[in-house]
């Protein structure tokens, strides 16, 4: 028998894979302002399409507030992501992922007063380990243009956890969180540029076919969020982390022959590491 879990968990990981390791190409050629605008614009296709499909409407004020918040955050995840992207290699903004998982546990021990066990802390460790390494440039120095990806990643973690939050009060509420999240996503990418003064990058004129293509990725990438936060409401939690673990090592493989990427020896061996944490915290916690 089909396991319902692990077809929604590789489709999820591959809509992902696909997605970020395209991601480099398209900004380096229309910008990551604009990357990033058409991935949320096109992004809420997936959503429609869940909500006409799974139509539900009661959701409190305060909930449908949880849900604009975290757009907010998955608009701002975008923004330094990808602003790590136009900075640094495809293989090494992606491979900061894994501290999501970690800022999730944090956050539930020290504001939910869950307990931590040795398994949590020990794939705590292992995650801050392993970006520790991929952050560490040639001359083993800290390479300051990852920040933009780890401030982004923990903006997508505290995304995931008002989501989270949210459904959890009514998971028939699924399709109108997610597409809440999805439009104040736009609205907070907008909002991001004007006030940065950024807005003339977003719209001017560029590419048409590789604008396309950022379209269709938009959508992959939606597709991808929506099958991972489903683990959520199926309660495969632990069975989606430990395949999305696997993320960062395909991105970076396909970034090497795509882009050319070269890593160095610790570098590689830091994504190992945090990898195996992700796993450990998801499969043995």
């Amino acid at each position: 028998m089909v396991n319902l879990g692990l077809v929604i968990g590789l489709a999820g990981m591959l809509s992902f894979t696909f997605a970020d390791s395209m991601g480099k190409g398209i900004e380096s050629k229309i910008g990551w302002q604009r990357t990033v605008m058409i991935l949320l614009t096109f992004g809420i296709i997936p959503a429609i399409a869940l909500f006409i499909i799974f139509p539900n409407v009661n959701m409190s004020a305060y909930f449908i507030a949880i849900a604009m918040s975290a757009g907010i955050f998955f608009s701002l995840g975008y923004v330094f992501m990808y602003r790590s992207l136009n900075l640094e290699l495809s293989s090494l903004s992606w491979a900061l992922l894994p501290v999501e998982y970690m800022a999730v546990i944090v956050f539930a021990a020290v504001f939910l007063r869950e307990t931590l066990n040795y398994v949590d802390l020990f794939g705590i460790f292992a995650i801050f380990l392993g970006v520790l390494f991929v952050t560490l440039t040639k001359r083993h120095k800290f390479d300051k243009k990852l920040m933009y990806a780890l401030v982004g990643t923990i903006c997508w973690a505290i995304a995931a956890i008002l989501f989270v939050y949210a459904v959890n009060y009514d998971m028939s509420s699924f399709a109108e969180v997610f597409l809440i999240v999805r439009i104040f996503a736009i609205i907070g990418g907008l909002a991001y540029f004007v006030f940065t003064k950024d807005i003339k990058s977003v719209f001017g004129v560029g590419k048409t076919k590789l604008s396309s293509v950022a379209a269709v990725v938009g959508v992959f990438d939606s597709f991808g969020q929506a099958s991972v936060l489903g683990f959520v409401m199926l309660s495969f939690v632990a069975l989606g982390n430990a395949i999305l673990a696997f993320e960062p090592i395909l991105v970076a493989i396909i970034s090497y022959f795509i882009y050319n990427d070269r890593l160095t020896m610790i570098q590689k061996f830091g994504i190992a590491i945090s990898v195996i944490g992700a796993i450990t915290i998801s499969v043995f916690a």
